[in-house]
């Protein structure tokens, strides 16, 4: 999961820009809604979300979905 300050991402590969499969992405936004959390540290400066995040992260998986399953 790559960050950005109002979104996430699910890649499988990062240098090669392959997202996750939306069976990967489902499996992970089931595991999401079971935790508590505010805040989501990015690998990269800059690239952290402070407050919301859950949300956030949830809505990104949703999006992801909707665009890989049509």
């Amino acid at each position: 999961m790559t960050v950005g300050n109002d979104r996430v991402s699910f890649m499988y590969s990062f240098p090669n820009l392959i997202p996750l499969s939306a069976r990967e992405i489902r499996r992970i936004r089931s595991v999401l809604e079971t935790w508590d959390f505010e805040n989501i540290h990015g690998a990269w400066s800059g690239k952290s979300i402070f407050g919301g995040s859950k949300e956030i992260a949830l809505q990104s998986a949703d999006q992801y979905l909707k665009l890989l399953e049509g």
